[in-house]
């Protein structure tokens, strides 16, 4: 996923797509994935996680040889379409998968594990997949779904044991929506995911074309690789400080951080990019796995469905990258960075 960002942005560009086409591209995958979120929790709840998780994955699989082979706006859009829900379902369904494996008291340091894991992936995807935009094309698609075909058949030769067993709730989809939908503490929650979202995909999205507009693509990766290697080093001990807070004043603390990260990006200047990043990954790791893990305990008989709902804030991708692109457009860099920067701070609100 990390190595495609960065790559799928330069390679739509080689093939001729526009600055707000590409902006459309890269965020359409999140509507499907967002709406799709709770269904895909809900058969896993009801028919088992793992089956799921692999039609999930091979669906996944299918969307990567589509991008190799077409090269029209709108069959771009599908493909993305069709990617989007394996990207934004996959990690619910794998922390699904590692809850139920571990003990209650553990889930903490599972929301931990599966936080610097995402993040060791972070470090060396968008400097892989910056290297291979310089060099190929549509392999990169081709071997992406390769190796995601291995991941598959490799998983299906490993037998994970669940120690921890919930009474499951056996309603109709349409119940569970609707209970869905009355969970008001639920509602809140997934408001406040989906503006952090919206900010958040700037740096993978608008920053990118910023970067690459004044000649300084090259910086890109390099501040991911400084973005990904503070949430790997400093999460441990910071959501372990985050426990002893309430929920609220680390949601106003995250925003913050997040507001004075994107404030650093008004300076054209590489070392307050940096700087930026710094703010923006302390956000990133006080928002994300204690937000996820709130979510996952509204309902415990219900877990991968409420962990699907987690989804409808990847809408915000979504809104973000098409929403950056066209403000990139109208006002450039600086009063676009100043926009978000407000933006995040209503995530508490």
């Amino acid at each position: 996923t990390f190595v495609l960002l960065p790559f799928m942005i330069i390679y739509l560009g080689k093939i001729g797509m526009e600055t707000t086409q590409i902006g459309w591209i890269i965020g359409c995958g999140w509507i499907l994935g967002s709406i799709a979120g709770p269904v895909i929790g809900y058969f896993a709840d009801r028919f088992g996680t793992r089956f799921v998780y692999f039609c999930v994955m091979f669906l996944w699989l299918l969307s990567f040889i589509g991008f190799a082979y077409v090269d029209n706006f709108y069959l771009l859009v599908l493909m993305s379409l069709l990617n989007g829900v394996g990207r934004t379902s996959i990690e619910s369904l794998l922390l699904t998968r590692m809850y139920q494996s571990a003990k209650a008291s553990e889930q903490s340091n599972v929301s931990k594990l599966n936080y610097m894991v995402s993040n060791a992936g972070i470090m060396i995807g968008p400097f892989i997949g910056t290297e291979l935009s310089k060099h190929y094309g549509v392999e990169v698609f081709i071997g992406s779904a390769l190796i995601f075909l291995l991941f598959l058949l490799s998983d299906a030769f490993f037998q994970v044991k669940k120690v921890r067993e919930v009474d499951k709730e056996i309603i109709s989809l349409t119940a569970t929506l609707s209970a869905l939908s009355k969970d008001k503490v639920l509602l809140w929650y997934i408001l406040a995911g989906t503006i952090f979202a919206i900010v958040f995909i700037q740096i993978d999205s608008t920053l990118p074309l910023a970067l690459e507009a004044a000649n300084q693509f090259q910086w890109y990766s390099p501040l991911s690789l400084v973005n990904a290697l503070i949430a790997v080093v400093i999460t441990t001990p910071l959501m372990n400080w985050s426990e002893k807070r309430s929920i609220s004043s680390m949601m106003f603390l995250s925003v913050l951080l997040m507001a004075v990260g994107f404030l650093c990006f008004l300076n054209n200047w590489i070392p307050f990019y940096f700087l930026g990043f710094i703010f923006i990954s302390l956000a990133e790791i006080l928002f994300y796995p204690l937000w996820r893990e709130s979510i996952a305990n509204l309902n415990p008989s219900l877990q991968a469905t409420y962990l699907g709902t987690t989804n409808f804030s990847y809408i915000g991708y979504f809104i973000g990258s098409a929403l950056g692109a066209e403000l990139f457009v109208w006002w450039g860099m600086g009063f676009t960075f100043l926009f978000f920067a407000i933006l995040s701070l209503t995530a508490f609100l």
